[in-house]
């Protein structure tokens, strides 16, 4: 079973098409080297670039995000939803990592309209 970082990398390089060159900041190994923190930072902009795309394009990174032995994309949506439900029941963002979750959801379209506006009054809220 792949940890939380391998999963993060790879769907990281995935959907930014980083080769494993050295030089490329979307590489499995530059990737490898940044803290959990910092690749749950890159993954939520990874979501956000997703849910821009085009229904078919996102069935196809899910189809290959699973051939490369990784959770289908909808599972990483299901799970940063998750995380803004956490966010909403509390009814404030307590730190930059949940800003960030709630920043990059509210700029996607996995958000409903009625999540949409929680999403800016939490934001606004955050100090």
């Amino acid at each position: 079973m792949k940890s939380e970082k391998e999963i993060l990398v790879g769907f990281v390089a995935h959907v930014f098409n980083g080769p494993d060159e050295g030089n490329d900041i979307f590489s499995i190994t530059a990737l490898s080297k940044h803290s959990l923190t910092a690749l749950r930072m890159v993954a939520n902009d990874a979501l956000e670039v997703c849910s821009g795309m085009k229904k078919s394009e996102q069935e196809k990174i899910s189809v290959e995000l699973q051939y490369l032995g990784l959770p289908a994309l909808e599972s990483l949506q299901l799970k940063a939803f998750k995380e803004f439900l956490k966010i909403v029941n509390r009814g404030k963002i307590r730190h930059d990592k949940e800003y960030d979750i709630v920043r990059s959801l509210s700029e996607t379209t996995v958000l409903d309209q009625e999540h949409q506006e929680l999403a800016y009054q939490l934001l606004d809220g955050f100090n």
